[in-house]
């Protein structure tokens, strides 16, 4: 099997999503930043006003696009590639317009020299960024590169020092980027984490901001930044702005370790947190609090509840919020019950997903990888494909992985938990 084909099945046994093949690598146009977790609303496209470009959790190996997305998937030889695919003809491409190219070195336009990292586009959708480990021998110093939406034209904007790595979400507008280092004093011994302001241009950084190991940059309203700080189990969220330093807080809240039942659940997207506030009976209000007003609304009164130690919210789309549970009140993992929970962000009313797929003994949720207009892109069981890996010693030997099962749902079929699902075509990719 050839190297190129043996990464693509690495990579997807863990995270690719999409589709989509172009004639040519310039007519890659992919233009929007990822669409869950849209922290500001309608996107600006001529400005790039300030936007989330990154889920709350920090950048990932994928960044989402109006048309398609990119994909940072490892190489079997050493490093990593970048995968562009496209919504339209539902196929992938690796991001090298080189004729006979093998993928494989610093030749390659698609080829960084680590083999895990993130990737993301800017606010005026115009430019995609890496981060990886820069390849040196006296220190793998975490890096930010920039380059064309065609792979083209890459530079580094961003270099830590050895000791540094970039943590938590990451927002631009049309101007910067803003993000969070963080960093172990050597003197001290104590964790430290900085606030930076990074100009897309040329690279100049300056600090804007100082924040301790455990506060976080989560989000932007406005052109503001949403800024969380945690401390002895209590939390505040603040508006933070880039070009004065003023900064504002808007909720606060305090956990309880010894009821970890009451405790509060909050999540944040565009202008509003949602905060589920739990009841005496394993169920929870849902309240939606404007950011800039303060105003609250309750938008439901009895939520399924059975903790905040057990809930994670998915994700933002189409006006709704996705949060997964379990129950796990019996104390026994053999009688543990998941479910996950469409949740209508204007009415407060929700719906239980239904689409789940199994695997052996586990059974798992039907999962949002990439989003279009009109359809989800999902990932829908896994199929055991055999593949040839080379031993450290250049011996080959063969071995099985789960290759996700990628497919295409309208958007009105996803929330019905109607599986009328359109499977993704991998074409050669894999044969």
């Amino acid at each position: 099997m050839k190297p190129f084909i043996i990464a693509l099945l690495v990579c997807m046994m863990f995270f690719f999503t999409g589709c989509g093949q172009k004639d040519s690598i310039s007519d890659i146009n992919s233009t929007a930043p990822p669409a869950p977790f849209s922290s500001s609303g309608v996107i600006d496209t001529e400005t790039g006003g300030l936007i989330l470009v990154t889920s709350p959790y920090g950048a990932f190996d994928e960044t989402s696009g109006k048309d398609g997305f990119y994909k940072l998937y490892p190489n079997p030889k050493g490093g990593c590639n970048i995968l562009y695919a496209d919504y339209a003809t539902h196929s992938a491409i690796v991001l090298c317009n080189r004729p006979d190219c093998l993928h494989q070195d610093a030749e390659c336009p698609s080829w960084f020299p680590f083999g895990t990292g993130s990737i993301f586009l800017n606010a005026a959708q115009n430019t995609l960024f890496c981060i990886g480990n820069a390849d040196a021998e006296a220190q793998r110093a975490e890096t930010i590169w920039r380059m064309d939406l065609n792979g083209a034209n890459r530079r580094i904007l961003y270099q830590c020092a050895a000791h540094e790595r970039i943590t938590d979400a990451i927002a631009s507008d049309s101007s910067f980027l803003y993000f969070s280092v963080s960093s172990v004093n050597s003197a001290t011994a104590a964790a430290e984490k900085r606030l930076l302001q990074v100009d897309l241009q040329t690279g100049e950084s300056k600090q804007i901001h100082t924040l301790g190991p455990s506060d976080w940059l989560t989000g932007v309203c406005g052109e503001r930044l949403i800024l969380l700080y945690s401390q002895n189990m209590q939390y505040r969220y603040t508006l933070f702005s880039p070009s004065d330093g003023t900064e504002t807080e808007v909720f606060s809240f305090e956990s309880d370790p010894d009821k970890p039942e009451s405790s509060l659940k909050v999540s944040q997207n565009g202008d509003f947190l949602y905060v589920f506030s739990p009841n005496q009976d394993a169920t929870s209000q849902l309240l939606k609090i404007d950011i800039l007003s303060g105003e609250s609304a309750l938008l439901c009164d009895s939520f399924p509840w059975y903790g905040a130690g057990t809930a994670f919210v998915q994700g933002f789309y189409d006006h709704r919020l996705i949060i997964d549970q379990s129950d796990t009140r019996e104390n026994d993992p053999a009688k543990v019950r998941h479910y996950r929970y469409y949740i209508d962000c204007e009415t407060g009313s929700y719906t239980e997903s239904s689409l789940t797929y199994s695997q052996g003994a586990l059974t798992s949720f039907v999962t949002i990888a990439a989003e279009s207009p009109d359809f989800f892109v999902v990932s829908k069981g896994v199929q055991s494909t055999p593949i040839i890996l080379t031993s450290n010693d250049g011996s080959t030997y063969e071995a099985t992985f789960g290759v996700p099962e990628y497919a295409f749902i309208s958007k009105a079929d996803y929330w019905s938990n109607t599986p009328n699902y359109q499977d993704l075509d991998y074409g050669n990719l894999i044969s």
